[in-house]
């Protein structure tokens, strides 16, 4: 039901969290957001039916499958890749209608323009900054990479072709899912034409499905064909992520790779066309800078020694980092807590090229000291009468234990506020005057707070 819902109406809030993983591992995830490649292929099932019983260059067909798209990009949410994919599909039926010749970059570049000037922040969005990657690549590089080999037979060629947009689209957005996700689904060659064959008889049943379903029999009976379509699909997905080393992770760019990276796809694409050696020449060079790169990040990280108290709404936990080494201690329930990682670790652990993870649990209630690398912090976590050692470097206080401190107005430590905490209770400790006042930090206002040791 979930991937029913996402990948027909754009709706995600049946979809569990180990699904997304699934389609996040094989590179499908986009699948699961209505996104150009629906549009692309109802307006493809709109053209071939519709131009049954009307003539595709009369305004009647014209004026139909504008109506019929934007419907359906309503009826979806109008995000900003459908908005996208239905802006260049309407511009190009009103191309054929007014007999004007298409380009199709020149028509991607006026649908970003116009879409801009309605929504200037989509420049920001992700969604919208890898539809229109993922689009550029497909009209810039796959002519050159369909011909770089041929097949005869139909069907090898067929499924090549699907193969190469797949190439194309993932070369383009290559630099931005590195720099967003910091993954690569190493098996995404294999999973998207997989994919992409079984969603497009999915999305054109679902939505026959929509239509049709109170009919008697009929509905039922392509309300089962679709469940089991989507098994299948969920079937690959499955397998696919489940193979070894599917997906690798860790990786993480600055905006100058990213830079350098699209600099490289860009003389690679010229180098397609025009195979020169000065070209062949500066993409060796591109390599060099981005590998040296690279290795001083990972000198640096090898380097690295630092604590952070994270930022859990309604939690609490901290983590150790030596190296590529990382530490994160919290209560049993947080530890354990999947979301926990994928919401407030993974992209902290990412930027910091963690290797190995380690946890460490503490119980709900009580006070603990503890030492690293000669930072003594203690952690008072519930209502209970407490003691501040004054020894002690960091002061972390969870769950309103802040009421219960006995000399927490003469420490002179940092005293970290941490998620746990009602606002009541920060405020009144705000309110202790703990001088200095700059040792005061409360997570709600600063977010994760990082030291160096």
């Amino acid at each position: 039901l979930g991937v029913a819902e996402a990948l027909i109406g754009g709706m995600k809030a049946e979809l569990d969290f180990e699904t997304k993983q699934w389609y996040s591992a094989t590179g499908a995830i986009h699948v699961l957001a209505v996104s150009g490649m629906h549009v692309a292929i109802l307006f493809w099932v709109l053209n071939a039916s519709l131009g049954l019983v009307l003539n595709r260059k009369r305004l009647p067909f014209i004026i139909t499958i504008l109506a019929l798209l934007w419907t359906y990009a309503v009826f979806t949410g109008l995000s900003p890749s459908v908005c996208r994919s239905t802006v260049m599909f309407s511009m190009i039926q009103l191309g054929i209608y007014f007999r004007r010749d298409d380009n199709p970059v020149n028509t991607l570049i006026l649908s970003a323009i116009i879409l801009l000037i309605i929504m200037p922040n989509w420049l920001y969005d992700v969604g919208f900054q890898l539809s229109y990657m993922a689009v550029l690549g497909i009209l810039v590089l796959l002519p050159s990479l369909k011909s770089a080999i041929t097949f005869r037979n139909r069907l090898l060629r067929w499924f090549w072709e699907i193969s190469m947009v797949s190439i194309a689209a993932q070369i383009f957005t290559l630099p931005l899912t590195l720099y967003y996700f910091h993954q690569f689904p190493n098996y995404f060659l294999i999973a998207n034409p997989l994919v992409s064959i079984v969603s497009t008889l999915l999305l054109p049943l679902g939505l026959v499905v929509l239509l049709i379903y109170p009919v008697p029999v009929i509905g039922s009976f392509l309300g089962v064909i679709l469940k089991y379509t989507i098994d299948v699909l969920n079937g690959v997905v499955f397998y696919i992520q489940n193979l070894p080393n599917a997906l690798t992770t860790g990786l993480q760019i600055s905006i100058l790779s990213v830079a350098l990276l699209y600099l490289f796809i860009w003389i690679f694409v010229k180098y397609l066309e025009y195979p020169e050696a000065r070209y062949a020449k500066s993409m060796a060079l591109i390599a060099l800078v981005l590998s040296s790169m690279g290795l001083y990040k990972v000198y640096e990280q090898n380097r690295q020694l630092e604590l952070t108290f994270h930022f859990i709404p309604n939690g609490s936990g901290l983590s150790f980092i030596k190296g590529r080494n990382a530490t994160f201690i919290s209560t049993d329930s947080l530890v354990n807590e999947p979301l926990i990682h994928q919401f407030h670790l993974k992209n902290y652990y990412d930027f910091s090229g963690i290797k190995n993870k380690n946890t460490g649990t503490i119980k709900e209630k009580g006070s603990w000291d503890f030492e690293i690398e000669k930072k003594k912090i203690q952690w008072i976590k519930g209502r209970i009468k407490t003691k501040i050692n004054p020894d002690t470097d960091f002061l972390l206080i969870s769950n309103n234990a802040g009421y219960y401190v006995e000399n927490l107005k003469a420490y002179k430590g940092i005293v970290i506020l941490d998620g746990s905490n009602s606002k009541r209770a920060i405020e009144k400790i705000k309110e202790e005057n703990i001088e200095p006042q700059s040792k005061l930090v409360v997570l709600y206002d600063t977010g994760s707070k990082t030291f160096q040791l």
